[in-house]
């Protein structure tokens, strides 16, 4: 489900939702903007819990069940300012991470149980961003005609579990160690129009990022594959301190600003397109850039009237092979396609 509320020249603004599914995982969030001053003042929260079994066997004869949940809390506070059109944001964020362990023990009968923190942090952001893309009716979906860029410094004091110990009075407590970093990342995209074919578009964009603290663990690292990276690689599959990234996407239209019905969905847009990518995530200077390629269909239009719906399918295929060390055990990837399949309010 979904709320929302504005005023009617929007100096406030109300936005929430949440999701739970067969395994009662759940998404909580609510999101809160006040424009009456210059800067904007926003606040957003976010609660998430995840829940997984795994089975193992206690001296090698007894089968045991693990139920574990893991729970994400955030909150973020922060301004916005509009700088000589682009946008300034400061901002900060608490979060923390718990782990819950239910084990159970069938055939005796027994159970036991245990819960944890296992990450505490704080943070503080400044982003900029400037956005040139020429305005259209269709700018979110086939973006044309200009640039728009962005940079972001955080300064980050993190506390990732490192063991498990016994107190005094018999109780489990969390021995924590310090990973604290800065961290910078900054990107950019450029958007050129075909001038000899209406509205096919080519567009080339890059990121990158670096963390100061080389020793950190891998929690903090940048992950590059899956969705926001290269989407012919599982997400944690590409790791590292350092990444770069580079993006190539032609496309097409398929239709434009049409009027299409289809039960509660009004379609006015579609594009189709081709992707290819490069990049990596790396330590020290063991730099091995992967590839993929894919392709991609969008939709865009509005749901009940009033919701902007944003349909996009992609299907990926990764060019290159490579092998981690993963507890012990040699992984490869790069063998298996992906595919992807997005529903937002946009692109």
């Amino acid at each position: 489900f979904y709320f929302y509320s504005s005023e009617i020249i929007h100096r406030l603004s109300l936005f929430g939702g949440g999701s739970v599914n067969q395994i009662n995982d759940v998404d909580l969030f609510f999101i809160f903007d006040f424009k009456r001053f210059y800067p904007t003042i926003f606040f957003e929260t976010f609660f998430l819990t995840r829940n997984t079994t795994d089975n193992s066997k206690h001296q090698g004869i007894y089968d045991i069940k693990d139920n574990i949940k893991f729970r994400l809390v955030q909150f973020r506070s922060g301004l916005k300012l509009p700088l000589f059109g682009s946008l300034l944001e400061v901002s900060g964020t608490r979060q923390w991470y718990r782990a819950f362990i239910n084990q159970s023990l069938h055939s005796e009968g027994i159970e036991a149980g245990v819960a944890y923190d296992y990450f505490k942090g704080w943070s503080l952001s400044g982003n900029w961003s400037l956005d040139m893309v020429k305005r259209r009716l269709d700018k979110t979906i086939n973006p044309s005609k200009g640039f728009k860029i962005w940079t972001s410094v955080d300064l980050e004091k993190n506390e990732f579990i490192d063991s498990l110990n016994l107190s005094e009075a018999g109780t489990l407590t969390a021995e924590f160690f310090d990973n604290n970093l800065g961290r910078i990342q900054g990107g950019g995209s450029y958007y050129y129009e075909l001038p000899w074919k209406n509205r096919w578009t080519v567009s080339l964009t890059t990121q990158g990022g670096w963390i100061s603290n080389k020793s950190s663990d891998s929690f903090f690292h940048f992950y590059l594959g899956g969705l926001p990276g290269l989407r012919g690689y599982p997400f944690y599959s590409i790791q590292g301190p350092k990444s770069a990234m580079l993006d190539l996407t032609f496309r097409a239209p398929l239709f434009s600003e049409k009027h299409l019905k289809a039960k509660w969905i009004i379609f006015q847009n579609s594009t189709i397109g081709a992707i290819f990518q490069t990049g990596d995530a790396w330590s020290n200077d063991d730099l091995d850039l992967k590839r993929s390629i894919g392709i991609q269909w969008r939709l865009n239009g509005y749901s009940f009237y009033n919701f902007p719906t944003a349909i996009e399918l992609e299907y990926h295929r990764p060019l290159d092979k490579f092998t981690r060390e993963i507890n012990e055990k040699t992984i490869q990837y790069g063998d298996e396609d992906r595919a992807y399949v997005k529903v937002l309010f946009d692109f």
